[in-house]
């Protein structure tokens, strides 16, 4: 055997005999909350900048391989303190669009932001 095949199998042995730690978890409370935290204030942020936001739709083909469709890039700015933003079409396929509409969108406030975040009870 060669020495890249001995190296594996001691590799899997020292691997299954150290694999069992008994410290337990610490919990994972905490760790949600800090998450939580973060993401509150990462999308409270995210109100303040302008950027651009590129969209590739995904389908299926008729042979049930996934494909990409068209590719468009929106501009994002916000207006009025964050309260709402305005989104125009810029770039279809990598084509410029001109004259598009810009549409205004109210930001939605969300009544529990200290809510789960994958909408189930985290700890168990």
């Amino acid at each position: 055997m060669t020495v890249a095949v001995w190296m594996f199998a001691a590799a899997l042995l020292f691997q299954a005999a150290t694999g069992k730690d008994p410290r337990p978890l610490p919990d994972p409370r905490p760790f949600f909350d800090a998450v939580r935290a973060n993401l509150t204030r990462s999308q409270d942020e995210q109100n303040r900048f302008a950027y651009k936001e590129r969209r590739t739709e995904l389908d299926f083909n008729p042979f049930g391989h996934l494909g990409t469709g068209e590719t468009r890039v929106i501009g994002v700015t916000p207006i009025e303190g964050g309260a709402a933003i305005m989104r125009q079409l810029l770039e279809r396929d990598g084509k410029p669009v001109t004259n598009s509409p810009a549409t205004r969108r109210e930001v939605r406030a969300f009544a529990n932001r200290g809510g789960p975040v994958l909408g189930r009870d985290d700890a168990r």
